[in-house]
């Protein structure tokens, strides 16, 4: 996440840093509901690509 004011180059950032990182390193991380306290979602860290299908999965539930 990057916090800053308007105008300041987050974006671009973001966008830039994308492009370096190397694929084959990427992980997917999905946040759930923590249904026990709402403040701390639960986090699951799943191969790149992964995150997507589990995604789909649970919308059709």
């Amino acid at each position: 996440m990057l916090i800053g004011s308007p105008g300041t180059g987050k974006s671009m950032l973001a966008n830039s840093m994308t492009e370096m990182l190397p694929r084959g390193e990427l992980q997917d991380i999905i946040c759930y509901h923590n249904p026990e306290d709402g403040n701390q979602p639960k986090v699951r860290v799943v191969p790149a690509g992964k995150g997507k299908e589990i995604v789909a999965q649970l919308q059709m539930e």
